[in-house]
């Protein structure tokens, strides 16, 4: 599962799963619930990293559809059941079109940063909306938090048309970070331009090896 990928990369020193792999398992979730949702009007509404699941290196995602068809017409308590991860709306028993997307945020924050992004004791899976805690999104680069934060707008009306288009955002606001950090000549670009003029390399300061680690991170 991405709850098991993540303890994996975290064992490994990294805060969390590397963006670029992370993104690569939500843009192919977003790719499926999308088309779910166009072909069927059908959303998983339970989303968490225990359903999105891996296998071989391929994402798949468990009992999509269950919750809409069968949990909420027997009046289960869908909200409580997800409740670190389920979109506000739902705790008030109303689907709204991004309720998914909503979720997808919070998965990706968690998984990203090893922190959910509301702060409340991650041990304890809260019964209701209002014990999630505050919001914090600090720990994503300033680019994300805006884009992150509108998935996760209380009004479902002001998020993102879909999930895919989520995904598609943070992925351009990757990339544009990536070619602004080769652009301002980090440590990386000096080394390269060093050798290709035949100069000494320049020397390595604690800032440089911050700016190079954002970079390999980054790619």
């Amino acid at each position: 599962t991405l709850r098991e990928r993540l303890k994996e990369c975290q064992t490994q020193k990294l805060p969390g799963i590397p963006a670029g792999e992370l993104l690569d398992y939500l843009r192919s979730a977003a790719e499926v619930l999308d088309y779910v949702y166009q072909q069927h009007s059908l959303q998983h509404l339970g989303l968490n990293p225990r359903n999105l699941v891996l296998d071989d290196g391929q994402l798949q995602i468990v009992d999509i559809g269950l919750t809409q068809l069968f949990w909420l017409p027997a009046n289960q308590p869908v909200a409580q059941r997800n409740a670190r991860y389920c979109a506000p709306e739902l705790f008030d028993k109303q689907i709204s079109r991004s309720a998914d997307q909503y979720s997808l945020a919070l998965i990706y924050h968690e998984m990203l940063t090893g922190i959910h992004a509301y702060r409340s004791d991650p041990t304890v899976t809260p019964g209701s909306l209002r014990s999630r805690g505050r919001l914090d999104l600090g720990k994503l680069p300033a680019g994300e938090q805006e884009i992150v934060a509108r998935a996760l707008h209380i009004d479902p009306q002001k998020r993102w048309p879909s999930c895919l288009e989520l995904v598609s955002a943070l992925e351009a606001c990757r990339q544009q970070s990536s070619a602004s950090s080769l652009a301002s000549g980090d440590h990386f670009t000096e080394i390269v331009k060093a050798h290709a003029e035949g100069a000494a390399l320049p020397p390595v300061s604690p800032e440089s090896l911050d700016g190079l680690n954002k970079l390999i991170t980054a790619m």
